[in-house]
């Protein structure tokens, strides 16, 4: 009888804990249900075992569960597998890279190359531009009279021309405003001091009044050893001829009666006209079997070819002889020609003289 009790007894406890499982599962789940956040539903979970202590262990139980079934749903092995690229995916992507490193290099190679020309364009523009308008105010403010004043033109080598006269300007030159000044191209290779320079170099050589001989050059003549136009215009030519060697001792400093305007200078051409009235534009080319010119004439053509540093260091490097002549290419022409004048900027400017330099020594 008391066994009978005891089992019946056991299984109404066990109905009832069942019971209350239920109870407490509708509960949770009437947690859920509401609008709660995740907090609170926390909280109302904590006020309800707190309130029913005997489903502490029930919650626990369910806890569990939970967990159990999440860890099997997600396992953490998955969860920390990493993907990792193939060989084959490394390389394609190395490859990939080059070729774009590869034209990004090639990039600004080039816009490195177009940035150096246009830097040594713009230095030959320079270096022509200060030559070119030296000569032109010069030649503009010339001091010239018909039978008394030293000039000359010297044309007998061909595209590298001389010139020498009389001007009356500042410039930054040594001597008062009066002076005599030459514009021409060194004759020596090597810059030897036998020369008057290096043939590549433009250089201006002056003759002032700091000389006690340059009186004599004016006339009247027939004193202090001077006798005529014609000695006056030799010794005017041999002296700025002397004040050019003086640069060769250092090609690098620049003297005070002979200075460098311009390097790299393959030819300078010095084109004379004379006025004549019967020709539309008034003036006519002196031609050019005339190679020395002892009177100012009307207006001047003044032509400069100059070469880079690099296409310079090419030219000399290379065989064959080259006169500096400015024509047009031609199948006669050898490499180092051929080189110079596709490679050589020449600049061209016309000085008009006019007559307004002009007197006569008789008036």
């Amino acid at each position: 009888m008391k066994k009978g009790i005891s089992k019946n007894w056991l299984e109404l406890q066990k109905w009832q804990i069942r019971n209350l499982e239920a109870r407490f599962c509708k509960h949770l789940a009437n947690i859920k249900l509401t609008r709660c956040t995740q907090g609170r539903a926390y909280e109302c979970e904590m006020q309800f075992l707190a309130k029913f202590p005997v489903f502490r262990d029930t919650h626990n139980k369910l806890e569990m569960k939970n967990s159990m079934a999440s860890s099997k749903k997600y396992p953490l092995a998955k969860a920390k597998q990493k993907k990792r690229f193939t060989l084959v995916e490394l390389l394609v992507s190395m490859a990939v890279l080059l070729i774009i490193l590869g034209f990004i290099l090639q990039f600004f190679t080039g816009s490195q190359r177009l940035w150096t020309s246009m830097e040594q364009r713009n230095n030959i523009y320079a270096d022509a531009r200060v030559a070119m308008d030296v000569m032109t105010t010069m030649l503009q403010n010339s001091f010239y009279s018909e039978g008394g004043i030293p000039f000359q033109i010297d044309r007998s080598k061909n595209y590298r021309h001389k010139i020498y006269f009389a001007t009356q300007t500042m410039q930054n030159l040594p001597g008062g405003r009066l002076k005599y000044v030459s514009f021409q191209l060194g004759d020596s290779d090597d810059g030897s001091s036998t020369g008057t320079g290096r043939k590549d170099e433009l250089k201006i050589a002056v003759f002032c009044d700091e000389d006690s001989t340059f009186p004599r050059y004016f006339p009247p003549y027939g004193l202090d050893g001077v006798d005529d136009l014609d000695d006056a215009r030799t010794d005017v030519i041999d002296k700025l001829n002397g004040q050019l060697k003086n640069t060769t001792d250092n090609s690098s400093a620049t003297e005070k009666y002979g200075s460098i305007l311009s390097r790299r200078v393959t030819s300078l051409e010095i084109i004379p006209y004379e006025l004549d009235t019967e020709k539309p534009s008034g003036i006519a080319k002196i031609a050019d079997s005339v190679t020395l010119i002892d009177e100012l004439p009307y207006m001047i053509e003044l032509k400069l070819s100059l070469l880079s540093p690099a296409d310079f260091s090419v030219w000399k490097q290379m065989s064959g002889s080259d006169d500096g002549n400015t024509k047009d290419i031609s199948t006669s022409d050898n490499n180092r020609v051929q080189f110079r004048k596709t490679r050589a900027y020449t600049f061209t400017r016309a000085v008009f003289i006019g007559e307004q330099s002009r007197m006569n020594i008789n008036d």
